[in-house]
């Protein structure tokens, strides 16, 4: 993999270390500018909104200008969004500095798991995908923590204004050390270049074979499941009466299940096949969800973050390897696409709709309602016989 697989990696930490901390703060954000949960829904779903938005031009601006420079370049963007979300003065401004870092996340993990599963062999896909995500969720357990612990001691504008400050110094070094590499090894980090009507129509063209379908309905139901929970979750512990300071160890505790969880659940693909694993992983993920809404005890909290976030964030790699298992590897970048476009769609819809909720009911009722839609996402893996039979496309890029 060399160097392109380490930069890969670099960038993976960043994106996920800065793209959780948007979300890990909100509740701080939401006591200091007086926000209701409607508000928070909105600012926490400008994510998938903007991820479900990019997705296709995502693939295309990756085929066209080059996967590494497309990544580098969203470093700067997310850089900005962390520094206006520093200096925001109010809810609007608050609101364009959360959308301007979703533009900046949302293209990274459509580019990055197709240039993974490109490099990957069938036989260990699982494994590479999971082992890569987990990359991630080391930066989700080094970064929020770290920055829920400064936020406590030191406030939430300071801390994002460092945040932007790190992106800023890294992007620019990058670029810098840019100017000495050789044109030939630029041209190699490109991607085959199409046309972008013809990728996006080849991309919707995948959406007509049930196999794509049934695996992109589980996926956009896991997501409207798990989703507000990533969102509601820093919400409901702090309802505990714990401090900001347990608040920063139950949601590394979290994220280091997510480490965990993508890995495991990553070679336990390659074992004992996707839907197998994805079932046994909504089932187990609905019965931790009633627990940790339920339960009170400060360590008992912090076992169950931990198995939570296994199941919570590690069906990410159990998804992406049914994708990879249905097409060819020159139309990785297409089918990657479409199922960020859908997904980040039922993922942004649910939290929106989870806000409404959490305004009326509670924050509890969030997570009662979400251990109910993941048992609903195996419904369509179970129409599914095999996943292993290839669907040869009738077209060619």
């Amino acid at each position: 993999m060399g160097r392109k697989f380490l930069d890969l990696l670099v960038l993976h930490f960043l994106n996920d270390g800065v793209r959780t901390t948007f979300i890990v703060i909100l509740p701080f954000i939401a006591k200091d500018l007086a926000l209701n949960f409607k508000m928070v829904s909105v600012l926490g779903s400008a994510q998938p909104l903007i991820a479900s938005i990019l997705a296709l031009p995502a693939g295309f601006f990756a085929s066209r200008f080059g996967a590494f420079q497309t990544l580098i370049t969203v470093l700067l963007v997310y850089s900005l969004g962390s520094l206006l979300v520093g200096i925001s003065p109010n809810v609007f401004i608050m609101l364009i500095a959360f959308f301007l870092g979703a533009i900046g996340f949302g293209m990274f993990h459509t580019i990055s798991f197709a240039l993974v599963a490109k490099i990957s062999e069938k036989s260990n896909v699982g494994t590479n995908l999971g082992s890569f995500t987990a990359i991630g969720d080391i930066g989700r357990v080094a970064v929020p923590p770290v920055a829920v612990f400064a936020t406590a001691q030191l406030g939430w504008r300071p801390t994002m204004i460092s945040i932007a400050a790190i992106g800023l110094a890294i992007f620019f070094g990058v670029r810098f050390f840019q100017k000495f590499q050789n044109k030939i090894e630029v041209k190699d980090n490109k991607l085959i270049t199409e046309n972008y009507l013809k990728f996006f129509k080849e991309s919707l063209k995948l959406f007509s074979f049930k196999k794509i379908r049934l695996i992109i309905l589980a996926g956009v139901i896991d997501a409207a499941g798990s989703s507000p929970i990533y969102i509601f979750l820093p919400f409901l512990l702090l309802l505990k009466n714990i401090t900001p300071q347990q608040l920063s160890l139950l949601i590394g505790a979290f994220f280091a299940g997510s480490f965990a969880g993508k890995v495991i659940l990553g070679k336990s693909v390659d074992q004992f096949g996707n839907k197998k694993v994805f079932i046994a992983s909504e089932i187990s993920m609905a019965i931790l969800i009633i627990f940790i809404a339920t339960s009170n005890p400060i360590l008992l909290l912090l076992a169950l973050s931990f198995m939570l976030g296994i199941f919570t964030k590690g069906t990410s790699p159990v998804v992406q390897s049914m994708f990879s298992h249905l097409v060819e590897k020159e139309h990785y970048n297409k089918i990657y696409a479409l199922g960020e476009l859908l997904i980040g769609a039922g993922a942004m819809l649910s939290i929106i709709t989870m806000g409404f909720v959490s305004d009326r009911f509670g924050v509890k009722s969030v997570f009662f309602i979400s251990s109910v839609t993941v048992i609903i996402a195996t419904l369509p893996l179970i129409l599914i016989d095999k996943l292993d039979l290839q669907i040869k496309l009738s077209y060619q890029s």
